[in-house]
């Protein structure tokens, strides 16, 4: 029974990487009915990051947390650390940043505490970087392209494909649309070669924003509609929409394009009802707030404590912060116990005029 959850698993992955989220969802379940705990935690995992492409993310959040919770059970440190990192894109893209905070909070901890696999230390390094690009902290990003040291010639190891897509991203961010593009021409190619669709998806839409920096735009928005095309049969949504306002801007001029192109246009790929899906996921991405709680703040509340002060300041009951932070309502208490003591307060009205006071929270939460 062993192998076959083990075999299983590696089918599971194997279909993720191919793009094949349909296939994947039936052996993650079919992973999920077995009697066994093995193989569970990564199933739940899998199926979070698919409900998170496809940009269905309560369910993403509901997948992550059974991981989550079987990844503590079964003392998987890596595993714990792979769910966090899941969840934490995923509280991003809903925006909710004091969830977001504690996701990032706990990898550190993960990290200080256990030594991870050279995979999951590089996978906590390259998200921080996607954090930072999303973020618009370009210095941060830059500073991972040059600790990663990945050339920009030569062959793209295999193993390294997901940084290399990073680096790309880099490079548009910093200008450098040239070097983007001739990456991402190799990187595509590889993994055409390697029939891992998921990835040549993803080169050919970040193909298509490069070609858009460089001012081709017919050659951008025919890459894109191609990208799109093998994207839709699988309803991934979340991969053109988290590229951010270049993305929508392309978008926006391919919907343009499409509205007026004639019946019958050769060269028309994707349907208008999934263009418009992905254009209004792009167009509703969430923004980061640059600061939303002030530095004072770091040094006398823990990371938790932070992210329970925030949801209370946008007047959230103890049960909604539970949910929000994935914690059992008991946890929330005894947080709010924590900044209580910490505030010299009594209660939620008190707390709140005492941050303030203090300037632990910026004028514009809500």
């Amino acid at each position: 029974v062993y192998f076959a959850i083990s075999a299983m698993c590696m089918l599971a992955l194997v279909e993720f990487g191919e793009g094949h989220f349909t296939a994947c969802v039936r052996t993650c379940d079919r992973i999920l009915r077995s009697t066994t705990l093995p193989g569970k935690e990564m199933a739940h995992r899998v199926l979070g990051s698919i409900c998170r492409e496809r940009n269905d993310l309560d369910a993403a959040v509901s997948h992550i947390e059974q991981a989550i919770t079987l990844a503590a059970a079964e003392h998987s440190s890596e595993g714990q650390a792979l769910c966090y990192l899941s969840l934490a894109w995923v509280q991003r893209t809903r925006g909710n940043w004091p969830g977001l905070l504690v996701a990032l909070a706990e990898i550190d901890r993960l990290a200080a505490r256990h030594t991870l696999s050279p995979y999951t230390t590089h996978a906590i390094a390259m998200l921080g970087a996607l954090h930072a690009l999303a973020d618009q902290d370009l210095p941060a990003a830059s500073r991972w392209a040059r600790a990663v040291g990945l050339p920009l010639d030569g062959e793209i190891a295999a193993n390294r494909n997901d940084e290399y897509a990073v680096l790309a991203r880099v490079l548009l961010a910093e200008g450098r649309g040239e070097a983007a593009l001739a990456m991402l021409e190799r990187l595509h190619a590889q993994a055409r070669a390697q029939q891992r669709g998921y990835a040549a998806i993803e080169a050919q839409a970040l193909q298509a924003l490069a070609l858009s920096a460089s001012g081709e735009r017919a050659r951008a928005l025919a890459t894109l509609d191609r990208a799109l095309a093998l994207a839709e049969p699988e309803g991934i949504v979340r991969l053109f929409a988290d590229e951010g306002a270049p993305m929508a801007t392309l978008l926006s001029r391919l919907r343009e394009t499409r509205s007026s192109a004639p019946a019958g246009a050769p060269g028309i790929a994707a349907s208008l009802d999934y263009l418009d899906t992905v254009l209004a996921a792009a167009q509703r991405l969430p923004t980061r707030p640059r600061s939303v709680m002030s530095p004072a703040s770091l040094d006398s509340l823990s990371t938790r404590e932070q992210a329970v002060l925030l949801l209370v300041a946008s007047g959230r009951s103890n049960q909604d912060i539970a949910q929000e932070l994935v914690i059992a309502l008991s946890t929330v208490k005894t947080h709010l116990n924590h900044l209580y003591a910490k505030l010299g307060v009594k209660s939620r009205t008190q707390a709140l005029a005492r941050a303030q006071s203090l300037g632990l929270l910026a004028r514009d939460i809500s």
